[in-house]
């Protein structure tokens, strides 16, 4: 969204954001030169189907429709960027008002109810444009409403280089194969299959050691200490390290050889995946939507389909033995990444959707 809405206001158009609450982005849009309010806004989820919650579903419904009559009297600009699948009176608010509305969707999963998922995504049968983040995301989008297919464009996100870069891998395997975790602490991501992959390994006498930096979401602290109980049981406290929370991750990137995705359901898109081989690291993930579709072109990048501790540890075990065969493809698949994934490129593809169906 950042680059998207920076790439419109190079192109002269006059840009205004609304963000649903207060946090870090404000101090970016600022830095910027872009002008900003907040505006509490609903977020949609699955719980909204449920009978308690439709009251204040309705009610957030007659809210949204009744600011877009206002909007439209208020005359602010002839389109309206909505950066996430949102409630579709907002949508519907916005060609209210008058406004070239474009959706950007950025969340997919095919193993949710074709009902649940079509309610869910209705607000992109009311937008004059929709981007995806992936083809994968647009197929799922397509899947419940298929007519949408001239509307959806597939647009990646922007990724940029990491500065300063990451020393390069040593062209010789190293000592001790160091790898690194970034995310969530939770069942879906995987972490669980990290934690016991590395475990295998060093039964089977592998000098490795695993970094995981993030933390569980309210609520599901109780994970969290399942992860360590695993680690304490098992004698590894030395071998698998905590760091919880960090909101700057690049030096751990940099510190280590290999990132591990190994998400247990869908991804739009593997963003973490792609940033880590931009910064010249090894990265293992999940082979499956979003995640096979970011290294389907990537040749040092190992796509793991057996969602078991073995399964993992022996494709680790290939690239600790052939580590020299895998370290030279490292550059080519940076390069295809950037070309893929460049800033000025993307931006200028996305505030295109918007700039060609309205130029006015």
């Amino acid at each position: 969204m950042l680059e998207l809405v920076t790439a419109w206001a190079r192109k002269g158009h006059g840009v205004s954001l609304a963000l649903g609450e207060a946090g870090p982005l404000e101090g970016e849009l600022t830095r910027r030169g872009l002008e900003y309010e907040l505006i509490p806004m609903p977020v949609l989820r699955g719980e909204i189907l449920r009978p308690r919650r439709l009251p204040g579903f309705l009610r957030d419904i007659i809210h949204d429709l009744g600011q877009g009559l206002k909007d439209r009297q208020r005359g602010r600009g002839p389109a309206r960027y909505i950066s996430t699948l949102t409630m579709p009176s907002q949508v519907i608010a916005s060609r209210l008002a008058g406004r070239h509305t474009v959706l950007h969707v950025h969340e997919a999963e095919i193993s949710r109810p074709r009902l649940v998922r079509a309610v869910l995504s209705a607000s992109a049968l009311c937008a004059n444009t929709v981007i995806a983040n992936s083809r994968f995301t647009k197929d799922v989008l397509l899947d419940s409403w298929p007519h949408l297919k001239d509307k959806v464009e597939v647009v990646y996100n922007p990724i940029d280089v990491p500065s300063p870069m990451p020393m390069a891998l040593p062209s010789r395997r190293p000592e001790e194969l160091k790898l690194l975790y970034l995310g969530r602490l939770s069942e879906r991501k995987g972490v669980e299959l990290a934690v016991r992959a590395v475990i295998e390994l060093l039964n089977r006498g592998l000098p490795v050691q695993l970094t995981i930096v993030g933390s569980a979401f309210r609520g599901n602290e109780d994970f969290e200490i399942g992860l360590r109980k695993l680690v304490a049981i098992n004698k590894v406290d030395n071998k698998i390290r905590f760091q919880g929370f960090v909101p700057h991750v690049g030096s751990f990137v940099a510190e280590n050889h290999m990132v591990m995705v190994p998400s247990q359901r869908e991804e739009s898109y593997g963003n973490v995946a792609a940033e880590a081989a931009l910064a010249g690291r090894f990265v293992a993930v999940a082979d499956h939507t979003g995640l096979h579709e970011v290294t389907n072109d990537l040749s040092a990048a190992l796509r793991v389909s057996d969602m078991t501790p073995v399964a993992w540890a022996d494709a680790i075990t290939d690239l600790w033995e052939r580590w020299e065969d895998y370290q030279q493809l490292i550059e080519s698949d940076q390069q295809t990444l950037k070309l893929r994934h460049d800033p000025i490129t993307i931006s200028k593809m996305a505030a295109d959707c918007i700039t060609m169906a309205n130029p006015h």
